[in-house]
């Protein structure tokens, strides 16, 4: 089978057509791939965090009265606040 340059030439852009919409396709796909592996890792859990949050009976005697005094150990993680030179 002999092609005429312009069956060759029509052959051509219509193969570089199909390449062009596969490569948007792999693209498409590779960022879907990547978006879904960042969501995931994000929303990861560890073993020993709980999944869900406390009940409020929980939650409410572990938390300090009004008339509590402040725990030093909440404010160890905190740095010192800056002052005005």
């Amino acid at each position: 089978m002999v092609l005429s340059e312009a069956e060759a030439e029509t052959q051509l852009a219509a193969l570089r057509r199909q390449r062009e919409a596969l490569d948007r396709a792999i693209n498409d796909l590779t960022l879907y791939l990547e978006l879904g592996r960042r969501l995931t890792a994000g929303a990861r859990f560890s073993a020993d965090e709980p999944r869900f949050p406390a009940p409020a009976s929980a939650a409410a005697a572990s938390t300090p009265g009004p008339g509590s005094p402040p725990d030093p150990a909440d404010d160890a993680d905190r740095p010192a606040p800056r002052r005005p030179a």
